[in-house]
């Protein structure tokens, strides 16, 4: 019973995460997480985030997904 307890405990918190940023700087902190075993991503995830810091969009070096619109703070 404990057991079911603490994988419902577990679960719940896997799905309140947030699946995307609503900020440049968001984008680049979920970029350096999503790709911290690969080399140089702190580079990489920094310069996707000066990029949208100038046109509010921000492709992830890692999965090269877009994120647009986001709010360039």
């Amino acid at each position: 019973m404990r057991l079911l307890t603490t994988v419902a405990a577990l679960t719940a918190v896997v799905f309140m995460v947030p699946a995307s940023a609503t900020t440049c700087t968001q984008a680049v902190a979920r970029c350096k997480l999503s790709g911290a075993t690969k080399p140089n991503i702190d580079g990489q995830c920094e310069a996707a985030g000066a990029a949208c810091m100038k046109d509010g969009n921000f492709i992830g070096p890692v999965t090269h997904t877009p994120w647009k619109n986001l709010q360039k703070k």
